[in-house]
């Protein structure tokens, strides 16, 4: 389908302002995506408030500029595949692991909070434990010091009765 000019600009505003609005995006170049993964990615997206799109990569350099994103997400030969999700894990999960299936796929950015990431900043981030698997670790963490100074006093208290025992027995 040939669009006109005025539908392309229309189109980039659109994209930049999405892009714009959400809080992480990933974008990664392919060489071939069928429809039942595209579905399976827009899915898996969709339930974290997500969503995918291709976009010609045109378009994408139009867009990038506007947004003042690097050079380097639009460089590829192949076509590009653009996540983004208000929750911000979503997008780096879901195309990480797309990459991991398909070899010929490359990682090429993202952003987090308007902050541009590079590839292996959003490898990170997709490989990064839930919110909660982290909170639970803070928590443990922090009470670990507690835990070792109960144990300390537990002992102190364990021990009295025998010294006790001995201090009497002499």
């Amino acid at each position: 389908m040939v669009l006109k000019r005025a539908d392309k600009e229309q189109l980039v505003e659109n994209l930049a302002d999405r892009l714009r609005e959400a809080r992480a995006v990933v974008v990664t170049s392919f060489r071939v995506l069928t429809v039942s993964e595209s579905m399976g990615l827009r899915r898996e997206l969709r339930a974290d408030g997500g969503s995918l799109r291709v976009v010609p990569k045109r378009l994408l350099r139009r867009t990038a500029e506007r947004l003042g994103w690097p050079a380097s997400f639009t460089d590829t030969p192949q076509s590009v595949l653009v996540a983004w999700s208000a929750e911000r894990r979503a997008p780096a999960r879901a195309l990480h692991g797309f990459v991991q299936r398909h070899p010929e796929a490359l990682l090429l950015g993202g952003t987090l909070e308007a902050s541009v990431l590079d590839v292996a900043a959003v490898e990170r981030l997709a490989l990064l434990p839930p919110a909660e698997t982290l909170r639970a670790q803070l928590v443990s963490v922090l009470a670990g010091p507690l835990r070792g100074l109960l144990g300390v006093w537990s002992g102190v208290l364990r021990g009295l009765p025998a010294v006790l025992q001995a201090k009497s027995a002499q």
